[in-house]
């Protein structure tokens, strides 16, 4: 049997689980493969909803990660609501490759005191997990959850009781709650994350909002879940089921780049330099631009969190081709007044500057942001004069704290001057200053706490790139946008809103970028072809026009219709990069893989976009690539793609670029 003919046979699967009624009383769907030998995936009593049985056939591509659950036992819960408890962990469990080599799975419990249920290596066989699940012990009791995450990190998350973490397996904590923590959570949280683990936290009832997105991971729209009651916890199965999934999908590219990286010789540092590269390496394409931080060193900031502050500093300095001729970086901080550490003709090479950033001592004092600013202005005129001529100039201001003085002011005369201003604000930062110092919402960050500066890292180096990326990548680009009635009209307006905000990113043109659009349901319809408009004008206008079609998700039919668009008879240029964007909402009714790989055996890189109940696994077998999904909860969370999407989309082969840490023989690029 071909691959596409199994493709076939579980695409006809999955559409059984969802027409038949399954329950304990209605229909009970068992599964077993053979060939030579034969294999139980799951038997008639496994999955008792649909729901379950859905999860156990879409989940099969998220094979590599270690996931502890840490579950919160107090007396508030009650016996009759921990069965509910143990019902939603069995049904997320239950939609994971659990064994020793794939997924594997922790359990803390925890009142006054934390108990490890389950290390990461107590069980070889799912079975006996699940079977485990359904006799967890409750005790009651107080709530302290603080003590439980620490507990976690020094207990759970080592390499005695079963983590993989040396190994660059995804470590991940889901943490289950009800009511406020009776001990302190915010460091607890964050020395966790520091320790490279991924937290979800996961609120019910009575759950303290705030303490949910101090545990929470950066951005917390995408780590937090809150249901009122514990009955509700099933709806939240299939969202953080999916999440998980779709985490450990991606994370899986990382490891697999990283095993092959370490059996050719590279060491750790090379290996984040290159996980750096392949991620921005079109910002080496960045040819000229002059970068300052500003950086608050106030008492109110804690030397751990000082370090995070600089961590962020070297991964920037990692990500940029620097030099006099191409991109400078200076450093200056401040608390009651500024102080410049060092210009951007101090240094002039990457090890350099790493070394000047390391040295960078905290002084502490108060927090008076405005006078920074003003200070910043005349370093920006020097550095036009010491270069010669304009080039983009940014700054990055990074507070923990509200200001002392007036903000507005200065922030307003240096973005006159043409500086384009990152305002990132840490724990008390006063979030309508932050927005009056970048005078931008997507240049404005808040984040709880210092070590998320490494994800909001991205954000920003992805928006100083994008534009230079793009500047001289023609190619083709077409969207195909699901219109099926399963999309509320407000969302599909959202998502013409996305496709437009990666639209007004590209340089379009007949001779540059030329974009086209289809649309499908049941059936296909063109909206335009590559060849119909040059401008970003006509473009935009003609998304504005579209209207939903509703009906049903025939994707694999619309990729096979699709295909003939990227032809020279319909605007097309297959000699030049060929990008198909796949956005859509819901689980395909009919076979992808096989339509998805004749587009990409054509030359077509794929991205897959999927929304709310879209399928993990479908959108792998749509892109060809881990590297090329993305899974968002909702339609609103598109507008956290944007910039993402828009680099990816100008940088497609971003691998190559990445000549500084080739030796002959070895290149690290992305497969397609």
């Amino acid at each position: 049997m071909t691959a596409s003919q199994f493709q076939q046979i579980k695409s006809f699967l999955i559409r059984l689980s969802r027409q038949l009624n399954f329950g304990a009383s209605a229909y009970r769907l068992g599964l077993a493969q053979y060939g030579q030998d034969i294999r139980v995936e799951f038997l008639l009593n496994q999955h008792q909803t649909k729901q379950e049985t859905q999860a156990a056939v879409n989940c099969k591509a998220a094979k590599l990660a270690d996931i502890v659950f840490i579950i919160d036992e107090s007396g508030s819960i009650g016996v009759q609501n921990f069965q509910l408890v143990r019902s939603f962990l069995y049904s997320i469990m239950n939609g994971l490759e659990i064994s020793p080599s794939k997924v594997r799975v922790g359990i803390v419990m925890y009142n006054e005191k934390p108990t490890a249920q389950v290390y990461l290596n107590s069980f070889r066989t799912k079975d006996e997990l699940l079977n485990f699940i359904k006799i967890l012990p409750y005790r009651g009791g107080g709530t302290n959850t603080g003590a439980a995450l620490n507990f976690t990190r020094e207990n759970i998350f080592v390499t005695e009781k079963g983590s993989r973490k040396d190994k660059g397996v995804e470590q991940v904590a889901v943490v289950i709650t009800d009511g406020d923590s009776q001990d302190a959570v915010s460091e607890e949280a964050t020395e966790l994350r520091r320790a490279g683990v991924t937290v979800y936290s996961v609120g019910v009832e009575n759950a303290n909002y705030e303490e949910l997105m101090m545990m929470a991971s950066y951005p917390p729209q995408k780590h937090v879940f809150i249901v009122d009651s514990f009955t509700k916890l099933k709806s939240l199965e299939q969202s953080l089921q999916k999440t998980l999934c779709y985490n450990i999908i991606r994370q899986a590219v990382s490891v697999g780049t990283r095993s092959s990286s370490i059996k050719e010789g590279l060491s750790s540092t090379d290996w984040n330099k290159a996980n750096l590269c392949v991620s921005f390496a079109g910002c080496i394409q960045t040819e000229e631009a002059d970068i300052f931080f500003l950086i608050d060193q106030s008492g109110s900031i804690y030397p751990a969190d000082f370090v995070d502050m600089k961590k962020f500093l070297l991964e920037f300095i990692e990500t940029f081709r620097i030099g006099p001729q191409y991109v400078r970086l200076g450093v200056a901080k401040y608390a009651d007044s500024p102080t410049l550490e060092f210009d951007l003709t101090t240094y002039t090479d990457k090890k350099t500057l790493e070394e000047a950033v390391q040295r960078i001592q905290q002084v502490g004092g108060g927090t008076e942001t405005g006078k920074a600013l003003t200070f910043m202005s005349q370093l920006f005129k020097t550095a036009m004069k010491t270069r010669g001529h304009k080039v983009p100039d940014y700054l990055v201001v990074i507070t923990d704290g509200k200001s002392s003085d007036e903000v507005k002011a200065p922030a307003e005369a240096l973005r006159a001057q043409g500086v384009t201003v990152y305002a990132i604000g840490v724990k008390s930062a006063d979030v309508q200053e932050l927005e009056e110092i970048s005078n931008d919402p997507k240049r404005t960050f808040f984040v709880n706490d210092f070590d998320a500066l490494n994800p909001i890292k991205d954000d920003i180096i992805t928006d100083i790139c994008t534009t230079e990326v793009c500047k001289d990548v023609p190619g083709d680009l077409m969207f195909l946008v699901d219109s099926s009635g399963s999309i509320y009209p407000e969302d599909y307006e959202k998502m013409k809103d996305f496709m437009k905000s990666v639209i007004s990113t590209s340089f379009v043109g007949q001779d540059n970028v030329r974009i086209g659009v289809m649309q499908f349901s049941s059936t296909q319809e063109v909206e335009f072809n590559l060849n119909t408009y040059f401008t970003k004008n006509g473009i935009l206008e003609a998304v504005d026009a579209m209207r939903q079609k509703g009906g049903g998700t025939l994707t694999g039919r619309a990729i096979s219709e699709v295909s003939q668009y990227f032809s020279p008879a319909q605007g097309g240029r297959p000699e030049l990069q060929q990008r198909l964007v796949v956005i859509t909402d819901g689980e395909a009714q009919d076979e992808v893989k096989a339509p998805a790989e004749a587009l990409r055996a054509k030359g077509v890189l794929v991205y897959a976009i999927g929304v709310m109940e879209a399928n993990t696994t479908q959108l792998l077998e749509i892109s060809g690539s881990p590297n090329r999904i993305y899974a968002e909860r909702d339609f609103d969370a598109l507008k956290d793609l944007e910039r993402q999407l828009s680099l990816e989309l100008c940088d497609p082969e971003r691998g190559f670029l990445c000549g500084q840490l080739r030796r002959p023989g070895n290149s690290l690029h992305e497969h397609h």
